[in-house]
């Protein structure tokens, strides 16, 4: 039997008929697809893509082999280095606190004291309300300060005519009851240095036109130091500042108006001689910013 070739055919001579395993029948399909690839021409490409596979795995494998064998090695070097390293650091230490010892103490710098003077006085009490410090090339104007409520109170009393005290101290203590602040002869000396200040004299430049010793104002624009040429020293900055275009304007307005001149945007400048003042301004007008200049005469001495 085992030579003989088998037949398996049935009676009617078709051939039997088989269950076919799915699982089988899958396999069977990969193997072919897989003899597929074999037998393609370009086989070279994915021979040399198995030989890099391999050869990178290998080196990959060697230097954690290597690094393994080093690691131990490295420690060591680290450790050694380390070692070196506190060894210079306390060798400069030395030479530091070495050369502290032999140093000598550095002279002490004088700062030069500052030019301090009054300027205003209140003609009430005698105390100096208003003074200034010229230092280290700046100039200082010290005022009273004033508070929030103090700017609401000052506000209310600016409306009313300086001239008509009676009526000044009047508003103020009415004032001062609503604003929850305590009324004295001091409190007033002050508002009414700022009544004077504001309504009467220069406003915030008021203190630099008092000194004597400042020949020339300069104002640049809002939110720029007033410069002023103090004792022959020109633009000495100072810490009067004009906040806005508009403080400016008001400013400028009202010297015109001591020389009944009337300012507008179509005629922004102004120039004339106000007591012992020479003064050149203008108002801000869409092209320009609201600037002056004052300069004072030489006093006669």
């Amino acid at each position: 039997m085992s030579g003989e070739k088998q037949d398996f055919t049935n009676s009617n001579g078709e051939e039997p008929f088989f269950l076919v395993n799915e699982f089988l029948e899958k396999e069977k399909n990969e193997l072919e697809g897989i003899l597929e690839v074999v037998k393609r021409k370009n086989m070279k490409h994915f021979d040399r893509a198995a030989l890099l596979k391999n050869f990178t795995e290998g080196m990959f494998y060697a230097s954690l082999k290597k690094a393994h064998g080093e690691k131990k090695s490295l420690e060591e070097e680290k450790k050694k280095l380390r070692e070196e390293l506190l060894i210079r650091k306390q060798e400069l230490l030395k030479i530091i606190s070495e050369r502290e010892k032999k140093k000598e103490p550095a002279a002490e710098i004088k700062k030069k004291p500052g030019e301090k003077k009054e300027l205003i006085k209140s003609r009430v009490s005698g105390k100096t309300f208003v003074a200034a410090e010229f230092s280290d090339g700046f100039y200082t104007v010290r005022e009273p300060e004033l508070k929030s409520h103090d700017v609401r109170i000052l506000a209310e009393i600016k409306k009313l005519d300086i001239k008509n005290e009676k009526q000044v101290i009047k508003t103020l203590k009415e004032a001062c009851v609503k604003n929850n602040v305590r009324y004295s002869e001091n409190y007033y000396d002050i508002m009414r240095y700022y009544l004077i200040r504001d309504k009467k004299k220069f406003g915030r430049i008021t203190p630099l036109i008092e000194d004597k010793d400042i020949t020339e104002i300069v104002c640049t624009g809002p939110n720029r130091r007033i410069l002023i040429t103090y004792k022959g020293k020109h633009d000495i900055p100072s810490n009067v500042i004009f906040d806005n275009d508009e403080q400016i304007n008001t400013f400028v307005k009202n010297i015109a108006q001591k020389t009944n001149e009337e300012l507008s945007p179509e005629k922004p400048f102004f120039k004339a001689v106000v007591g012992d003042m020479a003064v050149s301004a203008n108002i801000s007008t869409k092209f320009l910013a609201p600037k002056f200049v004052i300069v004072k005469e030489k006093q006669a001495t």
